[in-house]
């Protein structure tokens, strides 16, 4: 609930500041965030909301907890209101246009607006709706149509696959924090039950707000625990050992240092996903 501005009757008033004028400001005050709540719950477009936070922003008067409360207010308007997918194409990548650009213009709105998008991308996918524009694959489709990671989309996806974030939303959650867990979510010869677990586990630790790094670690234990590491380890090798065969017979030693930074960068990317 919003913390309604009070004044004390004694206290406060300085430099000639009269009584009324504060209270006459806290009423100015209290009213506006008020109309903000309004308008916050009747807005009709996902570039309303975006506007609406703009303006809370940056506003100054409202205090920072009333800010706080009021950005929570809209991202839960924003995924109670755009949740629902559509079955019509045209409308979904209308849909994808406008998520896109949430993500673009950083808004705090992103990492709900990921979700969205992931959910619309992976239903285009599954039933192949790209092929009515003449793509031949979802991966050219997303190539041409989202100017994001691939990496990333492929990941938010299997989030809202994997975690059934609708049902677990919470506006002041990371999703990405979850990614580590995917290998292990993912993996075939893991339980059911042990999957629900570690879901579970993936979860509490991302909202007791561990940090990307100290989740990793402790998912990297977990792909230990289940042999994950050590099979992909041996994955690695194989793949740095055919592109090593690939390799020209004599390198510069700047190609060697740029080959030895690359497989570097690899092996820290893959042993930490």
């Amino acid at each position: 609930m919003s913390k309604k501005l009070q004044i004390n009757s004694d206290k406060g008033i300085n430099d000639g500041i009269t009584k009324e004028y504060l209270k006459e400001k806290i009423v100015k005050q209290n009213k506006e965030i008020e109309e903000l709540k309004q308008k916050i719950t009747t807005a009709e477009s996902r570039g309303e909301l975006s506007q609406i936070q703009h303006q809370i922003e940056n506003n100054f008067i409202i205090g920072i907890e009333n800010r706080k409360e009021l950005i929570n207010l809209i991202l839960q308007e924003y995924h109670n209101k755009f949740d629902d997918l559509t079955n019509d194409y045209t409308a979904l990548k209308q849909d994808i246009e406008f998520l896109t650009k949430d993500i673009n213009n950083y808004s705090g709105l992103s990492q709900i607006a990921f979700v969205l998008l992931a959910k619309r991308l992976q239903k285009i996918r599954d039933e192949k709706l790209y092929l009515t524009d003449g793509y031949s694959d979802f991966r050219h489709f997303i190539s041409d149509k989202i100017k994001l990671s691939r990496g990333t989309i492929y990941y938010y996806i299997d989030i809202v696959n994997y975690f059934d974030v609708s049902k677990r939303f919470d506006t002041n959650f990371e999703y990405t924090k979850l990614i580590p867990f995917l290998p292990l979510i993912k993996n075939q010869e893991i339980s059911e039950k042990e999957k629900e677990e570690i879901k579970e586990e993936a979860i509490t630790l991302a909202k007791e707000k561990k940090s990307y790094r100290e989740i990793t670690y402790i998912a990297n234990d977990l792909k230990t625990k289940y042999g994950l590491n050590q099979n992909q380890e041996k994955d690695i090798e194989k793949r740095i050992k055919k592109i090593v065969s690939l390799l020209p017979k004599e390198l510069s030693i700047d190609n060697k240092k740029e080959l030895a930074e690359y497989i570097k960068n690899f092996i820290n990317k893959n042993l930490n996903t």
